[in-house]
């Protein structure tokens, strides 16, 4: 909630100290509304940020023009320091031409700085100029959350503030391209990073940089570690108290054994070679999109020669090639309650007929919450109502019914929608992220 201190005037008696206009005001809103209101008119986190342009000192952008609207409105925003807590600054992409226009003032900074207290700051910060990476580092004892996007050697002016980020606990390091088009991936041929190697809070750690071995980090403390194209996985052994693991494109001469991951995400199905994780309940899988079935014998075969217990699978443009396969992945993993897919090269009324209850098969049992991704399903596949049907049935035997359906960018016909809402009397929660299109329309 808001915490910063409001003028007194602001907080007694608002409504009444503003005249009658017998409509609704925004002005008539209580002022802690309002404060939640101006903070979440801030701009989400980047989902890219390599690729965006972010400029928070920006005039023309909140919370700058928040202030700019009245009188009232400035006191609130002046005095929600939570606004101004949020730093983004990536000017332009790696590589793309200068602006021809002049970049941000270190006096906008030092006033978006002087305007958010003492509170915690969020930052990204990517292609800008070192003076204002200058000013950031001055408040490192107030970074909370902190992504750098940047080359080599920018990233080395950190060493200036080891020791000195006692409140830090998430931190995002992508390395990128110079302007001379080449790498400053660390290696452990180059002198390692220390920077961040007395990090009391740090606890959520994502690294793009190589070989993650040229980062001095306090991994016996870390329980999120998520990595790309890392060389080597040999951190993992150092990183003991890991629950939470992303990696992508890593690779280790022998299987690396993690006691405490129970959440795992791969992109690219290959990773599951020398991974074994025996204290498993989700996994994610992302993989591209191509005729083979390496893929999914990779991921049935982690699963299978596994202890784990899966409760949630997720997979992501990952081909099945055939219903062996496809009954193969179902029968492996017997505990599921949540299954989120996006798959190619089975048809839909395969699957839907593996997951459609019988008198005499059940598989996913426990299965509580169904996603189904549209990127390769033209339309709703008929199969599929009549399957959500069979799995609202009363089954006895404290066996659970499925609760919720999600169909994301999938197209419905105006009948099969009408199946579909009828199966939410019956009790059925369903998400409406649907697409409107007659059955006979041609998607591409």
């Amino acid at each position: 909630m808001f915490n910063a201190k409001l003028p007194s005037e602001l907080t007694s008696n608002w409504s009444s100290k503003l005249p009658y206009t017998g409509k609704l005001s925004i002005q008539r809103l209580p002022v802690e509304i309002l404060c939640e209101i101006f903070f979440n008119s801030i701009a989400d986190q980047p989902l890219n940020f390599a690729e965006e342009v972010w400029n928070s000192l920006d005039p023309m952008q909140a919370p700058w023009t928040l202030t700019r609207v009245c009188k009232s409105w400035r006191t609130v925003a002046l005095a929600n320091q939570r606004i101004w807590c949020h730093i983004r600054l990536h000017l332009r992409p790696y590589g793309s031409a200068r602006p021809s226009k002049r970049g941000p003032s270190p006096l906008a900074l030092i006033l978006f700085l002087e305007r958010s207290g003492s509170h915690p700051l969020y930052i990204h910060f990517g292609n800008s100029t070192t003076q204002l990476f200058h000013l950031l580092m001055s408040q490192s004892h107030r970074w909370r959350e902190v992504s750098l996007y940047m080359p080599l050697p920018r990233l080395q002016l950190t060493s200036q503030i080891h020791g000195r980020v006692p409140i830090l606990r998430h931190l995002t390091i992508i390395h990128c391209l110079t302007a001379t088009g080449l790498t400053n991936a660390l290696s452990t041929t180059s002198s390692p990073i220390r920077t961040f190697e007395v990090a009391p809070e740090l606890r959520e750690v994502y690294l793009d940089i190589g070989d993650p071995r040229g980062m001095v980090l306090p991994w016996p403390q870390l329980t999120q570690v998520g990595g790309r194209f890392l060389h080597d996985l040999q951190f993992l052994k150092s990183a003991a108290n890991v629950v939470d693991l992303t990696v992508d494109a890593g690779s280790h001469p022998s299987t690396i054994r993690h006691e405490r991951v129970r959440r795992l995400r791969v992109y690219g199905a290959a990773n599951l070679e020398w991974l074994d994780t025996p204290a498993l309940e989700e996994l994610y899988i992302h993989a591209i999109p191509h005729p083979s079935s390496n893929n999914i014998r990779r991921t049935i075969a982690f699963i299978q020669q596994s202890s784990f217990a899966l409760t949630a699978l997720t997979l992501r443009d990952i081909w099945i090639d055939n219903e062996v396969n496809a009954r193969a992945l179902l029968e492996s993993c017997p505990g599921l309650v949540q299954f989120h897919v996006s798959i190619c090269g089975v048809a839909w009324n395969t699957l839907a007929r593996l997951l459609t209850v019988t008198e005499h098969s059940c598989l996913l049992p426990k299965l509580q919450h169904l996603e189904i991704l549209g990127r390769f399903l033209a339309h709703l596949d008929a199969s599929i109502p009549g399957m959500l049907e069979s799995r609202l049935r009363d089954r006895g035997k404290g066996m659970p019914k499925l609760k919720s359906i999600s169909l994301v960018d999938v197209s419905v016909s105006p009948e099969d929608m009408n199946r579909l809402l009828e199966l939410e009397k019956l009790g059925l929660c369903m998400s409406k992220t649907l697409r409107w299109v007659p059955r006979t329309q041609s998607l591409i």
